[in-house]
């Protein structure tokens, strides 16, 4: 089976990306385009790509966007189509860049961890573990995402593997048993910590549902061990003071309330900041509520502990 390789520019993807949309997303919000007015939009799209795609006009946009004809454009249908032409920029000079929906080839693409939730998983949802989400940043599928149960064990095995050019998560063990041993830099804690790292999934055809993609294996390149490091070395908060004025040791990054929407440091561990208010499970008058979560109607401890099945969650 061929398996498709290519190295993408993770940075550039995003900043085209952003461009399409912050050009393009409030004039078109909203429309619904057809005839020359379509053709005008897709115009517009072609000319905020890279040279070579302008080189080879619109006609390979037109098609990419051809499923929107006659469909009233919403802001998450134009983030979506303009994400997927800019991680598929290259592709775009040859042909057009349509929805995923299925692949009858092996294809490695670059994904940002963007969610680490405590999860059941395993045989009868038995095993305590975390899900995790993985959101595609460059090629075909992009910008699914895919969500995988990760166990414990597999969660702290991963965490510190390394591929031969040393190239992971970046976590570090302790160097052998001796307490009086330098601890780590970068320890391994709590599997929220993964949250914001990158890797590379191998998309495989028979692990993937029609318009689901999914992954076989787990990989790792030079720009995503070197992205990883730069996570690493913005979560060392003695070198780098936390904005919010935290104190680093009642309040390291992996238990800080601050979400990427409000962390100017970008070391959060997770996207959205926690609020704070009465839980009607507990009682507790002032208790974390995570506004991502799914299952909202309880505090972050109480939610937990449903998951648990103790009385208590997970300390």
């Amino acid at each position: 089976m061929v398996v498709l390789f290519r190295e993408y520019n993770i940075a550039n993807v995003l900043k085209t990306r952003d461009r399409l949309c912050t050009t393009l997303v409030p004039k078109y919000e909203g429309k619904t385009l057809e005839g020359k007015a379509f053709l005008r939009f897709t115009k517009e799209v072609t000319s905020l790509l890279k040279r070579e795609v302008q080189e080879v006009g619109s006609k390979h946009v037109d098609r990419s966007l051809g499923y929107l004809l006659g469909d009233r454009l919403t802001s998450v249908k134009l983030k979506e189509a303009f994400w997927r032409l800019a991680g598929n920029e290259s592709s775009l000079v040859l042909d057009a860049v349509m929805p995923w929906v299925k692949t009858n080839s092996k294809e490695w693409v670059p994904v940002e961890i963007v969610q680490v939730k405590l999860s059941r998983g395993g045989r009868h949802q038995s095993r305590i573990g975390y899900e995790l989400t993985f959101q595609i940043l460059a090629g075909s599928p992009c910008p699914h995402k895919i969500e995988r149960w990760w166990s414990r064990p597999y969660c702290y095995r991963m965490a510190y593997y390394r591929d031969e050019d040393k190239h992971g998560f970046g976590f570090q063990r302790r160097r052998g048993d001796n307490i009086d041993t330098k601890p780590p830099t970068h320890p391994f804690l709590y599997p929220n910590q993964f949250y914001g790292m990158r890797c590379m999934l191998l998309i495989d055809p028979e692990r993937s549902e029609y318009g689901l993609p999914g992954y076989g294996e787990i990989g790792f390149t030079g720009s995503t061990g070197g992205w990883n490091k730069g996570i690493h070395k913005k979560r060392l908060r003695l070198k780098n003071p936390c904005p919010w004025k935290l104190d680093p040791v009642a309040t390291p990054c992996y238990a800080c309330p601050i979400g990427s929407d409000h962390c100017s440091l970008g070391a959060a561990t997770h996207a959205t900041t926690y609020v704070y208010r009465e839980c009607g499970r507990c009682g507790n008058k002032e208790t974390q509520f995570d506004p991502d979560d799914k299952f909202n109607d309880y505090c972050m401890r109480c939610t937990d502990a449903e998951i648990l099945g103790n009385s208590d969650a997970e300390t």
